[in-house]
């Protein structure tokens, strides 16, 4: 039969014994699920570093503000408060970026909008200096919003806001109008400048959502395409069931652990009269005949135990925690009240019936070829008795 083939050929087979999730995951080492994990984190990562570096620049920029002040006659030592405390502020945050990550964006984003502005627009009263010099913080400001990942209308009424506080903190300057009209136009040429940057920000930011999505969904695909590569590998591609590489690698696994083992019972079971039904009725009629058996053993055991297509007509399961021969005789008997069922095809009755070999674990099986074989012969002497009955494989003493 066909167990004795696969006996014969086994040494051709190089694969036959090996675990089969291993070998699987050898050719092909979970690279979706690893990729798509890695991409995620990566985006994480690159986000955590932009963000920071946005922070430090901030921290940077509010450092060299009294310098430019300074440049516009302005006594730097008089406006260092205000720098200062921004400098803080954004050093604290790049600083504590780790630990806050997932406020940190809206921290900044209400910094960057609301705040901040606002504290250059009181500081710059305070100070009430030259017109061309209030322009410059507020340049600064808009330059930074640019980093900020908002939505173009969001980041339009930012750009507005601050605009609109440098040309109110101009305009309520005491120089001369000629004065106050240069800084606004310097600072309208920067608005505009700055709002041709920010669409081509914007279009870079488009093309590289769609690479992204792309990466995504190709991620996806990759992850679907492992999965049925991973059930071709693991299952039998007519009934669904377990496959033969996965049988050995459950029974492997199992003879790993002596104490699990001694209370699990293998079943060879080979279907009597499917070569009858194959010539007479055709092999659609044989293929249905195997998917229906198979159906039938897996509502015999329990949700644990396996149930696999060794090949051709022969089926193997493996049942957990059945406390010696009693119970494992048992189980054979609800088999072939399955077996016993009618079975009809096109409306025609098929012929069905199965020996089945039962073997116990003892100490002598150290190999899942050794316990699988046990089960073999008990099942070529369940056919010398007549078939449609089981046998059970003796313990040697």
């Amino acid at each position: 039969m066909t167990w004795r083939f696969w006996q014969h050929q086994k040494n051709t087979e190089p694969l036959s014994i090996l675990d089969a999730e291993t070998s699987f995951s050898t050719i092909f080492p979970q690279t979706p699920s690893l990729s798509t994990a890695r991409y995620q984190a990566r985006m994480m990562e690159d986000q955590r570093s932009r963000t920071q570096s946005l922070a430090m620049l901030q921290c940077v920029l509010a450092l060299l503000m009294p310098t430019v002040l300074h440049l516009s006659d302005v006594d730097a030592w008089s406006v260092m408060l205000c720098p200062l405390i921004l400098a803080a502020v954004f050093g604290l945050c790049a600083w504590q970026l780790v630990q806050v990550q997932g406020k940190f964006m809206l921290l900044m984003i209400a910094l960057n909008v609301g705040v901040v502005p606002v504290l250059v627009f009181i500081w710059l009263r305070l100070v009430n200096y030259s017109p061309l010099g209030m322009v410059m913080p507020f340049i600064l400001q808009l330059m930074v919003l640019l980093l900020l990942p908002l939505k173009s209308r969001e980041l339009a009424w930012a750009t507005l806001f601050c605009f609109g506080l440098a040309v109110l903190s101009i305009l309520l300057s005491t120089h001369r109008v000629l004065d106050q009209l240069a800084a606004i136009l310097g600072l309208a040429i920067a608005a505009v400048l700055l709002s041709l940057v920010a669409q081509r920000l914007a279009h870079q930011l488009f093309r590289l959502g769609a690479i992204r999505q792309h990466v995504r969904k190709n991620s996806e695909k990759m992850a679907e395409r492992a999965e049925k590569m991973r059930r071709l590998a693991l299952a039998d591609g007519l009934t669904g069931l377990a496959n033969r590489l996965n049988l050995m690698n459950k029974l492997q696994r199992l003879l790993a652990d002596p104490a699990r083992a001694h209370h699990s019972v293998l079943y060879l079971i080979d279907l009597d009269f499917f070569k009858t039904v194959n010539d007479q009725y055709g092999h659609a009629a044989g293929d249905a005949v195997l998917i229906e058996c198979g159906q039938r053993f897996k509502s015999v055991v329990r949700r644990g135990d396996l149930v696999c297509r060794l090949g051709g007509d022969e089926f193997v399961i493996v049942v957990h925690e059945l406390e010696g021969a009693i119970q494992a005789q048992g189980v054979a008997r609800k088999i072939l009240q399955k077996l016993a069922e009618p079975l009809l095809f096109q409306g025609q009755p098929m012929p069905l019936g199965g020996s089945i070999g039962v073997a116990l674990w003892h100490q002598g099986v150290t190999t899942a070829d050794s316990w699988l074989s046990e089960a073999d012969d008990a099942m070529y002497q369940a056919k010398s008795n007549g078939r449609n009955q089981f046998y059970l494989s003796k313990i040697p003493a």
